[in-house]
């Protein structure tokens, strides 16, 4: 999830921020990076799914791929 945001947005998350700052931020606070107003909603959905909390619901590679593959997700370039 963090390098599809990575490559979305061309940003570095949780800048500034030290290790312990991000595990709390992310594990003890569920913070996530924002995201840009421009994003296309099917791959803020992707995002949303493979960074979800629990482990089960997270996509497999195989099944985030042959998103791309078809098409169903995208960057907006």
């Amino acid at each position: 999830a963090i390098i599809l945001w990575e490559l979305e947005t061309e940003l570095i998350p949780y800048k500034g921020m030290n290790f312990d700052d991000i595990v709390s931020y992310v594990v003890k606070n569920h913070g996530r990076p924002p995201f840009p107003s421009t994003i296309l909603e099917n791959l803020k959905r992707l995002i949303s799914i493979c960074w979800d909390e629990k482990p089960e619901e997270r996509l497999s590679f195989k099944k985030i791929l042959s998103l791309f593959l078809s098409k169903k997700v995208h960057f907006k370039d």
